[in-house]
């Protein structure tokens, strides 16, 4: 149900329903602002349609009924891509000529985000040897960069860490 708080600002109240129970939800203007589009489509769903599960931050307030005051929240298909904080390439030694690094260079450098990469080399058997790339080698782990980097390789190397 959306609101407007004394100074007009909107706001709303939710209910949280999983297997187990719910929870009411206190979603603030601030975060109304950011997430309304997500709360939106929930409702908007057509009957005997499941909607997309969302993820919500935020903190409990105990009471007669128990409240979430959230802080922020995501659908969880882009929880991965937003909560992500290493993504982990794991390749054989082997695997990295120099037109394969220039081309690895090449597809991080479209995705510049938050996420640092860390390079796992592993000769089978003997050694592996790590290397955190520098921060201005950091991405956005999107679905896409996750294909291409898999895709120069020719199988998944991709590992995303939270």
């Amino acid at each position: 149900r959306e609101t407007r708080t004394r100074r007009g600002d909107r706001m709303a109240f939710a209910t949280l329903e999983d297997m187990e129970g719910s929870f009411d939800l206190v979603v603030f203007a601030d975060a109304y602002a950011r997430l309304s589009e997500i709360l939106k489509r929930g409702l908007q769903i057509e009957e005997g349609q499941i909607p997309d599960p969302i993820i919500v931050i935020g903190s409990l307030e105990a009471g007669d009924t128990p409240k979430i005051l959230v802080r922020d929240g995501m659908e969880l298909g882009s929880a991965e891509e937003r909560l992500s904080t290493q993504l982990h390439l794991r390749v054989l030694a082997g695997e990295l000529s120099r037109d394969r690094l220039l081309a690895l260079r090449d597809v991080l450098a479209t995705s510049k985000g938050d996420c640092s990469v860390v390079l796992h080399m592993t000769i089978p058997g003997e050694s592996e040897t790590i290397l955190a790339l520098p921060d201005l080698r950091s991405v956005n782990p999107t679905e896409e960069l996750i294909q291409k980097v898999d895709g120069l390789f020719g199988r998944p190397v991709t590992e995303l860490t939270f």
